[in-house]
């Protein structure tokens, strides 16, 4: 397996696993905190809502389970975008750089 896939796939991991155990917990916690108790049976109801939103294929649930993913995609496209993409103008001998 090459480097690069495995780098990509322990970062797939950490976040996505991120997305789907620690997300559910954050999202519970938030809104108990703003909206008050929540009308189930706490958080063990809502995290097996939450699994079984995502075992039935619900496209909101597995984009915030993939969020954490995401983000840190586009911050490392940005983060290459800033670095790389200024240095990509060709040069050709005698003309300063």
């Amino acid at each position: 397996m090459p480097r690069w896939l495995r780098k990509e796939l322990i970062v797939f991991g950490v976040f996505g696993g991120a997305g789907l155990l620690l997300l559910p917990l954050a999202v519970y916690w938030t809104g108990v905190s703003i909206f008050g108790e929540y009308a189930g049976e706490g958080l063990g109801e809502f995290v097996g809502r939450f699994a079984r939103a995502a075992l039935d294929g619900s496209t909101s649930i597995w984009f915030l389970i993939a969020a954490p993913y995401l983000v840190i995609q586009l911050l490392r496209l940005g983060w290459l975008a800033l670095t790389v993409g200024g240095n990509r103008r060709p040069t050709t001998e005698g003309e300063p750089q």
